[in-house]
């Protein structure tokens, strides 16, 4: 190459290297979740991947991972999570998939199915439900997984039927039959 085609070709490609790493610097290079483990949450920033409310509560946050493509999906309370996975989708790695949560003592991340559950929490949506490492003494024993997935179902269908009456979800009346 010659002088003058590196004279011509220089002030092209210095400001592209440039910005690139800029860019690189700013927004950094995405990493792959391949530990499944829960990813950093942007307090008020990241929305709900059920209602859309921002995530807020630093104490009954959710993440679900996806064991097949790592990808996480964020919650503002365990109960959006729960009929999200379970009812609403129905995902075929639904039973694979590791549930993430923050304690409601510290905001640490423990996992959702290991953890010692109580009752009577005020949570985001209200189904209160808060996630700790160990049982808080106040506490006379902790709530099993299996029982928060079946209360939160429990506590949907009350409030749907308070809110639609005998109409099937969503409460439109075109969709039931006269006789």
């Amino acid at each position: 190459m010659s002088n003058r085609t590196l004279k011509l070709i220089l002030p092209i490609i210095i400001p592209i290297v440039v910005m690139g790493v800029v860019f690189v610097a700013v927004f950094g290079i995405p990493k792959k979740n391949t530990n499944l483990k829960p990813v950093p949450i942007r307090w008020g920033e990241d929305t709900c991947a059920r209602c859309d409310m921002s995530i807020v509560d630093a104490y009954h946050a959710v993440e679900i991972i996806n064991p097949v493509t790592k990808k996480a999906y964020k919650f503002d309370d365990i109960g959006c999570a729960v009929l999200w996975l379970y009812k609403e989708h129905k995902f075929k790695w639904a039973k694979k998939a590791v549930i993430w949560i923050t304690s409601a003592k510290n905001g640490a991340w423990i996992k959702a199915q290991t953890a010692c559950w109580v009752s009577g929490q005020i949570t985001p949506m209200g189904f209160g439900f808060g996630a700790y490492k160990e049982k808080p003494k106040q506490y006379k024993k902790c709530i099993p997984w299996k029982q928060v997935v079946k209360d939160i179902f429990i506590k949907e269908e009350k409030f749907e039927k308070a809110l639609y009456g005998n109409y099937p979800s969503g409460g439109n009346s075109n969709n039931v039959q006269k006789k």
